[in-house]
């Protein structure tokens, strides 16, 4: 009985899933990107320490925005075209 999913979390997660987050995963994953791009330099210059972390978790945020290229495209079109 405990492991069971509020009904009302449920109901209130499923439109905004369905509708919002996945289509600005490229656009986060970009983002994100650009965060990793600024962690290398502070590992090195600032931590003194292996940005062994960064450059690992940099490759595999820009592999998803290799998979999800599409959505960015379609989002950016979007932009583009409210502009």
């Amino acid at each position: 009985m405990w492991l069971s999913r509020p009904k009302i979390a449920c109901a209130w997660l499923k439109p905004v899933a369905c509708r919002g987050i996945p289509g600005l995963t490229a656009i986060a994953a970009l983002w994100l990107g650009a965060t990793m791009v600024g962690a290398l330099p502070v590992h090195i210059h600032l931590l003194h320490k292996n940005p062994g972390d960064a450059v690992v978790l940099l490759v595999l945020d820009m592999s998803l925005v290799r998979l999800r290229h599409d959505e960015l495209g379609a989002a950016l079109s979007k932009i583009g075209a409210r502009g």
